[in-house]
């Protein structure tokens, strides 16, 4: 997910465009996941 790169004593983190797409387009495929499960009901005894 991040980037880790040294400077002295110094350590600087980057954000690793990649990774954030593969998240994204996983909570984007889970939020559909949702919207389909809200339709769906199980039926009462």
């Amino acid at each position: 997910m991040v980037a880790a790169e040294r400077h002295g004593r110094f350590t600087y983190y980057r954000l690793r465009p990649e990774a954030v797409m593969t998240l994204i387009a996983g909570l984007a495929d889970m939020a559909l996941q949702v919207q389909h499960a809200q339709t769906v009901r199980r039926p009462c005894p």
